[in-house]
């Protein structure tokens, strides 16, 4: 198709994709597309709806569940959209509305309340050549009261519409139905090579039955072999995250660089499965800082201090008293590993008084040339990664005999 014919039809050509600028009814119909020079072609059939049908409401309304003085965020729904690296194509963002009112770009309550529940629109703006295009989407959130909600994310990046990511409860199908006490719920967003999608298991109310109960996250693609993750759940002792992990200023050459502390995050998280609490991720937008970082020490079973080269300890010397109070009062188990040359050594952070009155501690003194490799086998024999995190309690903690001098 040459340029005239695209502008003449309102479609744009680039690589793998087919962009329409504006659908219409003429654009309905069936397609082919075929890779390179493979002899075999991929049929698919492009149905329209007109913008007042029942159909084009259910096409592009998305529902969202939330509940009471918990964080709540709205995503607009990327599907059908440009591919970010199409050519000429500039995104110029999203713009929530709600009854008329313009929100921020992005709508965010660090504590959501049942007010805020309603029909939320949001539209994605489009420039090409010196027209813009809009798609609008429906975003109806549903604030629900907080209870004992617990919500598990299986995520994968699939690159078909025809793949599937869902969860099972042992061999029966989970359902989507919130109506449910145990059900699940998805979102998919376009990244430009392929899609991000979420499937986010639910438990209204968590029960004895749910703790004795395999549940399973299965992908199931059109291209690749299934592929599935299957977990249990157990009681934990009323925190929020396995570990804070707080990285304090040292020497250049003796603390992790930017690259090691990405890798000790990535294992933490995505290896062991712990629930890590990390302070420039997971602090709500507009807190105090010092607030921030007392926040994730109460919510966390253990605090790991790490040596960092790059980024100083949020607060500086100024908040270590208070943090040194609210290890105490949490009774939040501390893992504090130091090199030759560590700053924060010398402000005495680890007391003879503190070290007595904390569930339990553990101090590790590692050269900087073996760092990052001994690092986890560490924090492995310090007991903060077991071999199911959910069961760390406070009887897996120990208490160390030693004091650092």
């Amino acid at each position: 198709m040459s340029w005239a014919e695209q502008r003449q039809t309102g479609m744009l050509l680039d690589g793998r994709s087919l962009v329409i600028l504006r659908a219409s009814a003429n654009h309905q119909g069936n397609y082919s597309c075929s890779l390179g020079n493979d002899l075999s072609q991929f049929w698919f059939r492009l149905t329209v709806y007109t913008t007042l049908s029942r159909e084009y409401e259910e096409k592009t309304t998305y529902s969202v569940i939330c509940y009471t003085q918990e964080t709540c965020r709205l995503n607009c729904p990327a599907v059908n959209t440009p591919d970010v690296n199409t050519q000429n194509i500039t995104n110029k963002g999203i713009i929530w509305h709600k009854k008329g009112e313009s929100l921020s770009e992005e709508a965010y309550y660090s504590s959501v309340e049942k007010s805020d529940h309603g029909v939320y629109t949001c539209t994605r703006s489009y420039l090409y050549h010196g027209q813009t295009y809009n798609m609008t989407f429906t975003v109806v959130l549903d604030v629900q009261p907080n209870s004992s909600t617990v919500v598990i994310d299986c995520k994968a990046v699939i690159y078909s519409e025809f793949d599937e990511v869902f969860w099972l409860s042992g061999n029966s199908f989970v359902e989507t139905d919130d109506s449910f006490p145990v059900f699940y719920n998805y979102t998919r967003e376009n990244n430009g090579e392929g899609i991000n999608m979420t499937a986010s298991l639910v438990f209204k109310q968590v029960s004895e039955d749910d703790l004795s109960t395999n549940y399973t996250c299965k992908l199931e693609s059109a291209s690749e072999p299934s592929n599935f993750v299957t977990i249990t759940l157990a009681k934990k002792d009323g925190k929020s995250y396995d570990a804070f992990l707080m990285f304090y200023e040292s020497d250049t050459d003796t603390g992790l660089n930017e690259e090691e502390r990405e890798r000790l995050e990535s294992v933490l998280e995505e290896q062991f499965g712990y629930s890590v609490c990390l302070f420039d991720r997971d602090i709500s937008p507009g807190k105090a800082e010092a607030e921030a970082v007392l926040d994730c020490v109460d919510q966390s079973r253990s605090m790991v201090l790490v040596p960092n080269s790059l980024h100083p300890c949020p607060g500086g010397s100024s908040l270590l008293s208070a943090i040194q109070t609210a290890l105490v009062e949490s009774q939040t188990y501390l893992v504090f590993i130091k090199t030759e040359s560590t700053g924060l050594l010398k402000t005495g952070f680890v007391t003879r008084g503190l070290a007595a009155s904390l569930r339990g501690w553990r101090l590790c003194h590692l050269e900087r040339q073996t760092l990052h490799a001994h690092l986890i086998l560490f924090l492995e024999a310090a007991m903060l990664l077991p071999t199911r995190p959910s069961e760390f309690t406070k009887n897996k903690a120990f208490t160390s005999d030693s004091y650092p001098g």
